[in-house]
């Protein structure tokens, strides 16, 4: 029991033989103290840098990440170009090839 715990308890008004059954109470419930399992003289660092080694080398997915690598430049060479149509569109009030075709075939100009 610390001192504080022992204030505590004379101040809610226990006695001293009261709080000494307390102290006997907690020692002999008290586990005796674990042992502590052997440990190398090598710190956490240095255990955890041999745990690492044990681990088989790290695969590598170089086709996998080639194939995503495209995906991803093609779908920003595709987003750019997305924006660079909604761009001109917004300049020339015209919005694609299709567009003018169908605007031609409408007013049947050619």
């Amino acid at each position: 029991m610390t001192l504080d715990q022992i204030m505590k308890l004379l101040d809610a008004g226990y006695t001293k033989e009261e709080i000494n059954e307390f102290k006997d109470l907690q020692q002999s419930k008290e586990p005796e103290p674990a042992k502590e399992p052997k440990q190398d003289d090598k710190t956490d660092s240095e255990q955890q840098k041999d745990d690492k080694k044990e681990d088989p080398e790290p695969k590598h997915y170089p086709d996998e990440i080639s194939k995503l690598t495209e995906q991803v430049k093609a779908l920003t060479e595709s987003m750019q170009e997305h924006f660079r149509n909604a761009a001109e569109e917004k300049k020339t009030g015209v919005s694609d090839g299709d567009s003018i075709l169908k605007s031609i075939l409408e007013k049947g100009e050619i």
